[in-house]
């Protein structure tokens, strides 16, 4: 090896430090925005769960009743089954033109999966299981795959 060539591992790590670096800052919201808006602008299909749903089924819904505000629960047995529903589904399901999909995970670049989240990454097989921790990120996914 040439003297100060840089061995393929210390590339690897170096590229995938780099884009860590890039979402650097962002919270999971901010970058779960700009891939939404990114995929929408592409005209690429995908599914998401907002976070309000889980808001309001966890913690309630208020409303205005009579010109009284009260909070309405979700029955305990129902949270149940929608907690055991919504366990590990990724933030991001592209569906692709040609059937493919793409479960994709955003988080931040200190972001760790859930067991809910391994488990489901185990299900689909970690070749349809994307963890993005940037816009650029999911950009290059797309390309990469040739998502459209």
């Amino acid at each position: 090896r040439p003297l100060g060539a840089v061995p393929k591992q210390g590339l690897k790590k170096k590229a995938k430090e780099e884009v860590d670096r890039r979402g650097e800052g962002y919270k999971e919201k901010d970058i779960q925005a700009q891939c939404e808006t990114v995929l929408d602008y592409a005209h690429i299909a995908y599914i998401r769960i907002p976070d309000v749903l889980n808001s309001i089924i966890f913690a309630g819904l208020k409303v205005n009743v009579f010109g009284k505000w009260t909070t309405v629960q979700v029955p305990a047995h129902i949270k149940k089954l929608i907690s055991a529903f919504l366990k590990g589904l990724p933030d991001l399901t592209i569906l692709s033109k040609d059937g493919r999909f793409y479960c994709v995970e955003l988080k931040t670049t200190k972001g760790k999966l859930s067991q809910g989240q391994k488990s489901f990454c185990r299900l689909v097989g970690d070749s349809n299981f994307y963890v993005i921790r940037s816009v650029e990120g999911l950009q290059e996914l797309i390309v990469d795959k040739g998502i459209e």
